[in-house]
């Protein structure tokens, strides 16, 4: 089963964060990599377009699969990182905002919106 996804426009993601000024970015290494709205390349693009608003990436991480039970395994070695944020900007389906979001005592944001499952 895959979650198909699209990329929320910018301004919403920069409205979102606007309290946020310390940042880590979540990806996810199968729906939204596979769909290109949050992979590895998607996460970069991220990342510099957060740091050209002034905002710092304290760190980001493509976890494998961000909707299963190695996410907080891959969390805690990023732990320093996350730490040094203020939330964390997902771009995983909902289900992966949600897991992440139940290991991490921060705001979690999504920058993707999930369509439907396929």
């Amino acid at each position: 089963m895959k979650s198909i996804t699209k990329q929320k426009p910018f301004e919403e993601i920069k409205q979102a964060l606007e309290n946020c000024n310390n940042i880590f970015i979540v990806g996810c290494g199968t729906c939204t990599t596979m769909t290109k709205t949050g992979g590895k390349e998607e996460v970069l693009k991220m990342k510099q377009q957060l740091q050209e608003l002034a905002k710092t990436v304290t760190g980001w991480v493509i976890v494998p699969t961000a909707c299963d039970e190695m996410t907080n395994k891959i969390l805690d070695e990023n732990e320093k990182a996350l730490r040094q944020c203020d939330c964390i900007l997902v771009t995983s389906c909902a289900l992966g905002v949600h897991k992440i979001s139940q290991y991490i005592n921060k705001p979690v944001m999504p920058a993707v919106d999930t369509l439907f499952l396929a």
